[in-house]
């Protein structure tokens, strides 16, 4: 889920080893996949360098952990957790109807309708947000509480926006 990389932190480290410094640096940087996890684990990384092993103990080490494509990630207290952050198809139809739904919630404010009465919805919309509508119906009904969903173009609509998408939409 995440990319661990070592530098050496010269604060701590860079009088003990000296002209080993770049050289350490290198072999830190190469150092990755397993080799990286399993020096988490055990507490320090071993690097070779000029020949000989050295042993860096992880409190001379900067550690930085970054998620790879596609995650995000955050870690503490000997934990990292993960989030897939692509969009899928259905994700991102949800957020276009999640998106009408506060659209349409404004505009009820704005009439004054108390939020607890039931209105009727008259939609038009693109046909991408629309065909996002009709598979997330019962999304939308139960956030805006309609007595009714009408997909029709009519005088008097107010017109909107969402992304590049038209909406135009009308509360009976």
């Amino acid at each position: 889920m995440v990319e661990v990389a070592f530098k050496l932190n010269l604060k701590l480290a860079g009088r003990t080893y000296g002209p080993l410094v770049a050289p350490i640096q290198q072999a830190l940087k190469d150092l990755a996949g397993i080799q990286a996890l399993q020096a988490l684990k055990s507490g320090f990384a071993e690097v070779v360098v000029e020949g000989q092993t050295i042993r860096l103990p992880l409190e001379e080490l900067l550690v930085e952990k970054k998620a790879k494509n596609g995650l995000a990630s955050a870690s503490g207290y000997g934990i990292t957790a993960a989030l897939d952050t692509e969009l899928t198809p259905e994700l991102r139809e949800e957020g276009l109807v999640r998106e009408v739904v506060r659209i349409i919630q404004d505009y009820r404010k704005k009439l004054g309708l108390p939020m607890e009465k039931r209105v009727l919805l008259v939609l038009d919309a693109d046909p991408e947000l629309a065909l996002a509508l009709e598979h997330y119906d019962g999304l939308l009904q139960e956030s805006v509480l309609l007595s009714g969903l009408r997909f029709a173009r009519e005088e008097g609509m107010e017109e909107f926006a969402i992304e590049t998408y038209g909406l135009r939409l009308k509360l009976e």
